[in-house]
């Protein structure tokens, strides 16, 4: 039996939820029939599941585990810098450093997937609205820019940029090509 370590590496708090699993006899299945489990995690911090208690074998940690992977993004400290995850777990403490250096790969994962959407966006844009110009037999569209302001912005204190994307039609050369962030 064993204690089993969860980190956060989201910005956000969360309550994670689980059952411990029990090993039917004579079989590899699990009973997640049990007592559900409520852990309060904040944002950067590591808790041990069920207070501390030695309730895990390696069995029902690798159920546990494998469940929580699919569902939420949870892996193995070493698995963590690869990309963005949620949780990290495993039977020791978890060093701060790996923590650290997942919140980063998040961080990083969510612009890219940010750049992503924002010219996903102007792509859209454009489509609709080349769609709308040829039912009202208007001159087609040949050019939309999509721009995100964040809130910080609104204060004007340079906290924060923003950030852009540009569509064009076929033929058409972006205006901004250079400008993009």
């Amino acid at each position: 039996m064993s204690k089993i370590y969860v980190a956060n590496t989201t910005l956000q708090h969360h309550t994670l939820s689980y059952r411990v699993p029990v090993k039917i006899k004579d079989s590899d299945q699990a009973d997640w029939s049990g007592r559900l489990r409520h852990e309060e995690l904040r944002a950067g911090q590591t808790i041990a599941l069920a207070s501390g208690r030695d309730d895990f074998d390696s069995w029902a940690f690798d159920q546990l585990f494998s469940h929580q992977a699919e569902l939420y993004g949870a892996c193995r400290p070493d698995d963590a810098i690869k990309g963005a995850r949620g949780f990290i777990w495993d039977v020791q403490p978890i060093d701060l450093a790996k923590i650290r250096a997942s919140i980063k790969a998040n961080q990083q994962a969510a612009a890219a997937r940010s750049e992503k959407m924002i010219d996903s966006t102007a792509v859209a844009g454009l489509t609709r609205e080349q769609q709308r110009a040829s039912e009202l037999d208007a001159p087609q569209v040949k050019r939309v820019e999509v721009e995100v302001i964040p809130e910080a912005n609104k204060k004007n204190d340079g906290s924060a940029q923003a950030k852009g994307a540009e569509a064009t039609a076929p033929g058409v050369a972006p205006k901004n090509a250079d400008t993009r962030k």
